[in-house]
């Protein structure tokens, strides 16, 4: 018989969408299968080593930073509305590209405000989202933290569960996402990218 899920499992689905962690990208930092993780994560485990599986998930879910507020309010709300990316690109006229973008980050266009608010309308969700800023010396102290923890680029794609491509891409200033940044932040033990409100000048 399938258990109901628990209070363990409500938690770690809040924590989740709080952090903008898929249950993919727990199977892939767990080193357990898409389906087991998504068993446990729903309360339908009931092979032996569940406690184990649930305190990785755990361990793994507590080294990743939250999103920022306005991020976290607007993955809960779609999680809340059973609201996908591409019905909200769909209610708000964008495309699915650009609404992903956005609402993980990694959307740096000057028009971001005008798409923000189109979500908050559809969602109920108020605010707006926060522009990243990225000085060089996060790119330096990136580096020096990656030879100070003596890993590679690889290592630390792997351990932010990323791939190589898209970490080297970053860690050089060639593409910007928020999310990943501050993982890197966290893993290499160096200061956060700072990030501006979205109500600033720009």
């Amino acid at each position: 018989m399938n258990e109901k899920p628990s209070e363990w499992c409500k938690a770690t689905k809040k924590s989740m969408v709080d952090k903008g962690v898929s249950i993919q990208q727990l199977a892939e930092k767990t080193g357990y299968c898409y389906l087991t993780v998504l068993k446990v994560v729903n309360g339908r485990y009931s092979s032996g080593g569940r406690k184990e599986i649930e305190n990785k998930i755990e361990n793994v879910l507590r080294t990743i930073p939250k999103l920022p507020q306005w991020y976290a309010d607007v993955k809960n709300a779609m999680h809340d509305k059973g609201i996908s990316v591409k019905q909200l690109a769909e209610k708000t006229g964008y495309s699915i590209s650009v609404v992903s973008s956005i609402i993980n980050g990694r959307y740096s266009q000057r028009n971001y405000q005008v798409i923000a608010g189109e979500i908050n309308k559809v969602l109920g969700t108020e605010g707006l989202p926060e522009r990243i800023y990225v000085s060089d010396e996060w790119y330096r102290s990136a580096k020096i933290g990656l030879c100070k923890k003596e890993m590679s680029v690889s290592q630390l794609a792997q351990a932010a569960g990323v791939t190589r491509d898209k970490m080297s891409a970053l860690i050089n200033g060639k593409i910007v996402d928020q999310q990943i940044m501050n993982t890197v932040s966290h893993l290499l033990d160096i200061a956060l990218p700072g990030a501006s409100s979205g109500m600033s000048k720009l």
